[in-house]
């Protein structure tokens, strides 16, 4: 009773965060280039994310290690980021001018930078908040909730910025952390957090920001050596690394459509739509697939397909197929992810799992900029259909070196190879 209680609040809670979460990407999005007028101040804006998560992520991981409470930190992190988009209310009432976009931008800085700190948190959390093997479950049905309150959050979000403008906008999405740390607030421990074993630099106020600086250093140290002595965490570092090299097409998706397929905007729209029912659907039989099959099974045949995907679109150029496409597109990227991220969770020890995760996070991402950049450079060259091309024939070579590790995706519990 206490576990379905407990998946409740954090699913609903996700539901409403993502909302908010969706309306405000394109609402700061929109509002940054009307002010602006510059595409490079909007891009900019947008990479905040990325930026932070890279530099910010491990520091983060070593204070969600650190907190006796992760569960009351994750409430505090939502209502720190009602409290700053209240703040981004009164600078955009009052401001004008170059100051009003400067305090924007400092603010959206800032609030990524909680951001990263609510990531490791919620990784604390979830171990805490349901069994073991009940962890992939909840996954499963965060996974519907974030596609489903992704999916309003978009399709609302022009109506927002033509009825309320920006600052409803800002004080909407305000409410939803506010009301999604109350949810959080509610939730019941089926287990007492385990704090990292180091010694507690709270209790070292006589040795100063001296201290304070070495012990952050050390502790970072000790999550990036649990990292790599763990030979199933270096290898999942290792596959996601290369896994997220295909995330070229993102960014290409769009050219494929206008410069390829010759395709309306609309036509391109319904693409996305298709995308996130594919995402919906896995979340939802994620429960079953998991019962009647093995996580490497689930994990294997998903990025497969995947690969035939990427084929299929490169050669393709009828519209439907393209649709089918773009739902099997869904699925295939959301099972697998599902499965990665409860495994990843499962295998680090509690008192790493913050600097452990963000780590992880950022070693995942560190070709993302150079792969976007081949991505293009193929594009301009030889067409967007080229970069599906390319990433069906990585995703194949991926899944290889998959398929001979395919038992570390079967793991269930925490392993005990995290020697220092």
């Amino acid at each position: 009773m206490l576990q379905n209680r407990n998946i409740s609040l954090f699913v609903i809670n996700d539901f409403v965060s993502q909302i908010g979460n969706s309306i405000f990407s394109i609402l700061i999005m929109w509002y940054v280039y009307e002010t602006t007028a510059s595409a490079i101040a909007t891009a900019l804006i947008g990479s905040f994310t990325h930026i932070s998560a890279f530099f910010i992520g491990p520091i983060a991981g070593v204070y969600a290690d650190r907190s006796k409470n992760p569960k009351s930190v994750f409430s505090w992190i939502l209502r720190f980021n009602s409290f700053i988009l209240i703040i981004m209310v009164i600078c955009i009432y009052i401001l004008s001018n170059e100051m009003e976009i400067f305090a924007v931008f400092v603010l959206v800085a800032i609030r990524n930078i909680s951001f990263d700190f609510l990531y490791p948190v919620q990784t604390r959390v979830i171990p805490l908040i349901v069994p073991k093997d009940s962890v992939t479950k909840l996954f499963g049905y965060r996974s519907v909730s974030s596609n489903i309150s992704s999916l309003l959050g978009n399709a609302v979000s022009g109506f927002v910025i033509s009825l309320v403008g920006i600052i409803g906008g800002l004080i909407l999405n305000s409410i939803t952390f506010f009301l999604s740390s109350i949810l959080i607030s509610l939730l019941k421990l089926i287990q007492s957090p385990q704090t990292n074993k180091v010694k507690d630099l709270n209790s070292e106020g006589c040795q100063g920001f001296e201290s304070k600086k070495m012990g952050l250093k050390k502790e970072l140290l000790e999550g990036s050596k649990v990292l790599w002595n763990n030979h199933s965490l270096r290898k999942i570092a290792i596959i996601s690394c290369l896994l997220n090299v295909v995330s070229m097409v993102g960014p290409m998706i769009v050219v494929y459509f206008n410069s390829y397929l010759n395709a309306s905007s609309t036509t391109y729209g319904v693409f996305n739509a298709m995308i996130t029912l594919g995402s919906i659907i896995s979340g939802a039989i994620i429960g079953l697939l998991i019962k009647k099959h093995n996580n490497s099974t689930i994990v294997l045949f998903g990025w497969s397909l995947l690969s035939i995907i990427f084929f299929f679109m490169a050669l393709n150029k009828v519209i439907w197929i393209i649709f089918v496409l773009g739902l099997l597109l869904g699925i295939c990227l959301t099972l697998p992810n599902i499965i990665l991220n409860s495994v990843q969770i499962l295998i680090i020890p509690d008192e790493y799992r913050g600097r452990v995760s963000t780590l992880l996070q950022a070693v995942s991402v560190v070709l993302i900029p150079v792969s976007n950049f081949l991505g293009g450079i193929i594009a301009d060259n030889l067409g967007a259909n080229y970069v599906f091309l390319f990433c069906g024939l990585w995703q194949f070579l991926v899944v290889l070196i998959v398929y001979k590790n395919r038992e570390l995706f079967n793991i269930q519990s925490t392993e005990t190879e995290t020697a220092l």
